[in-house]
């Protein structure tokens, strides 16, 4: 009944919001898009990791920007990418929407140019780290024969990934010369809990609760310069409700294939998480609202389906959001 109720509103919201005009997200400063571990922004031109959320958000006002930062590697290592994806744009600032590894590497890039950043939103951010990150780490440790199989793979990919993200000279430039780069190994060790607990000691804690699992503060200051701080979370790994009919539409084959991964993945903890992040790593800032979403479904895959509840609907509204705070 909770989840009939939750998707109900958020049918609503999507319904209000499709007749709000041209500049219902138009926030004043452009919207940037952070991609998470293993994302990118479109492949081939046509498959994004945030599936429509740059169309949905843009037809209503917003300027948007998806950053083009590295399919793996650590929170530091992109942070420094998104610096400079963010300076390149030459807006006076901008506001963050990141995903999963996009939040840390996000909250990394405002610690270097908090002048430019006027919120950020974590969406299911890994902002104490992963439980899977964790599992990973001790499989596949630096210096063992698994663990350099596993970067060679892992960078593979992500160098393959990468070029069929390819969409300009710079990309490509990028690429050919290697500045692309990809680490399979530094990008699970920065997800580990044990290590998020050091970045986060080194970002001062600022928007996390560093004792337990309570909400952090809205209002962070870096450097004398005051930043909004938002999240919201989610918490069921499985949502979809197979079907043996649904062999035979291969949409939702990849989504009953998905909710298997995140379904063996969440077993990993005994903690309330999407499949991949526990709850209390993902709060930050403001917690604007947790539902009962996975991993994959907070950026609106598998294509769209998403057990149901409108996805894009829920950026809108945190745009008109910001907008209203004038942001």
């Amino acid at each position: 009944m909770r989840n009939l109720i939750l998707a109900l509103s958020l049918g609503l919201l999507a319904a209000a919001t499709a007749h709000a005009g041209n500049s219902y997200t138009q926030t004043r400063y452009p919207i940037v898009l952070v991609h998470g571990i293993m994302g990118w922004d479109s492949l081939l031109g046509t498959i994004e990791h945030f599936y429509r959320i740059e169309y949905e958000l843009e037809r209503s006002g917003a300027t948007v920007f998806p950053a083009r930062i590295a399919f793996l590697n650590s929170n530091e290592y992109r942070a420094d990418q998104l610096v400079r994806y963010i300076n390149a744009l030459g807006q006076y600032k901008v506001n963050i929407f990141a995903h999963s590894q996009g939040a840390p590497t996000a909250r990394w890039a405002a610690r270097m140019i908090p002048e430019k950043i006027a919120s950020i939103t974590s969406i299911h951010g890994a902002n104490k780290g992963s439980h899977v990150a964790d599992t990973f780490q001790e499989a596949f440790r630096d210096g063992t024969l698994q663990g350099a199989l596993l970067n060679v793979l892992g960078n593979t990919v992500g160098h393959l990934v990468t070029l069929l993200d390819i969409k300009s000279a710079n990309d490509l430039n990028c690429w050919l010369k290697g500045r692309c780069d990809q680490n399979t190994l530094a990008a699970i060790n920065t997800n580990t809990h044990e290590d998020m607990r050091r970045q986060n000691a080194l970002l001062d804690w600022q928007g996390i609760d560093p004792d337990g699992c309570g909400t952090g503060s809205e209002d962070l200051w870096l450097w004398g310069h005051p930043i909004k701080a938002f999240s919201w979370i989610g918490n069921d790994p499985t949502t979809t409700n197979f079907k043996w009919y649904h062999i035979f539409n291969p949409n939702r084959v990849l989504n009953e294939a998905e909710d298997a991964f995140l379904g063996f993945t969440s077993s990993f903890t005994n903690l309330p998480n999407d499949g991949l992040i526990d709850v209390c790593s993902q709060k930050f800032g403001r917690v604007l609202a947790t539902y009962p979403l996975n991993h994959f479904d907070a950026v609106n895959h598998i294509f769209g389906k998403t057990g149901g509840i409108s996805v894009p609907a829920i950026y809108r509204a945190h745009a008109n959001r910001l907008k209203q705070m004038g942001l």
